[in-house]
């Protein structure tokens, strides 16, 4: 199944004004949206090296923030590959190692900087509506959910990672996904390959598409 191709929100959301992509990895994806939408994107990355690569992107349309996004505020535990940093997760790596057994993952997890999308939400954007949230955490999806119930109320659109095998303990399947979101209707899935996928979901909540920012 094909990706998604980015120009795709450009219809969707013309008047774009706010972005989330929550675990933004290299900011690859970040960089692009913020290019195709012409708003500003919020970049929620964790890990120190990632980061790095982010703002080495040099794009002032990036607003990184290094920390995580959870279901709790403070510390929460970080698992990263040694030697494939796209796979870094808050949760620890299950079949990942049958199916991808070349990718190496350390024995232990370290602690990062983590808030709920709540949180953010009312002390940056004061509940205001977010057109995008781009949500890539490596089987964390459910706890971003956990932590984000009044902010995704006035999401638009919501473009999120399911697991259909867990690669990391705890990781929501497409029908998991769906059931966690149930004021979202389902526009799209990308990517799947057999062990996981993207969904594409927009808010049915009429009001939020009657508020003018769109």
């Amino acid at each position: 199944m094909q990706d998604i191709d980015k120009k795709d929100f450009k219809v969707l959301l013309p008047n774009c004004k706010t972005v989330l992509d929550i675990g933004s990895f290299n900011g690859k994806d970040a960089h692009e949206l913020s290019y195709v939408l012409d708003c500003d994107v919020h970049c929620f990355e964790p890990d120190k090296d990632n980061f790095e690569k982010i703002k080495g992107l040099q794009n002032d349309r990036l607003i990184l923030w290094p920390y995580a996004i959870g279901a709790w505020h403070g510390k929460a535990p970080f698992v990263k590959s040694k030697n494939h940093p796209a796979s870094h997760s808050m949760r620890a790596p299950l079949k990942h190692k049958d199916v991808w057994p070349g990718i190496k993952f350390s024995r232990t997890s370290h602690m990062v900087k983590c808030t709920t999308l709540d949180a953010w939400h009312l002390a940056v954007l004061k509940q205001a509506p977010i057109d995008l949230i781009w949500i890539d955490v490596n089987g964390a999806e459910g706890d971003v959910i956990k932590g984000g119930t009044q902010a995704l109320k006035v999401t638009k659109y919501v473009y999120i990672e399911f697991q259909e095998v867990e690669l990391f303990k705890g990781a929501m399947n497409r029908e998991k996904t769906l059931l966690r979101l149930p004021d979202f209707e389902l526009l799209g899935e990308y990517n799947f390959g057999g062990n996981y996928g993207n969904l594409l979901l927009k808010n049915k909540n009429q009001e939020l598409w009657l508020t003018g920012t769109q």
